[in-house]
């Protein structure tokens, strides 16, 4: 009986161990599978935020540009715009010029004087007062239109 208690004690102990070590392999793949997910995890994040980053660099420079197109918008409207208050004042003192010139010309090539006016008005009173040389019927005419 003690064989058999020996053999049956070895092969316990056999039985034991291979559960042992079953166990420890069971163990050491739960620790790599673990160490895999952590490290496929931490790639992901870290391939996430490279991504997030490049997206924000974008987003940062489309802004920029974005914005320095419309401060040359701006700056060229601003250049339109004084053009164009340039040009109005240039063709209102240009109008303003034209008129004084023409008032100037009237006056030097029309000068009504106190003189002239008074010699109109009597040679308008001297024709008014006048009797008509003609009739009213002599100015009839002898053709009949109808």
């Amino acid at each position: 009986m003690d064989v058999k208690m020996l053999c049956r004690k070895h092969d316990m102990k056999s039985v034991m161990d291979g559960i042992e070590q079953a166990e420890q392999r069971a163990d050491q793949h739960l620790q790599a599978r673990t160490q895999r997910v952590k490290q496929d995890r931490t790639l992901r994040q870290q391939h996430h935020k490279q991504q997030l980053q490049q997206i924000q660099a974008q987003e940062e420079a489309e802004l920029h540009s974005l914005r320095k197109n419309l401060e040359l918008k701006d700056q060229r409207s601003l250049l339109v715009s004084r053009e164009k208050e340039k040009a109005v004042e240039k063709a209102r003192i240009l109008a303003i010029t034209t008129s004084n010139l023409r008032e100037t010309l009237r006056s030097k090539l029309d000068p009504v004087t106190f003189d002239k006016m008074t010699a109109r008005v009597k040679v308008e009173l001297r024709l008014e007062a006048r009797i008509p040389a003609t009739s009213v019927e002599g100015c009839r005419s002898h053709i009949f239109l109808g």
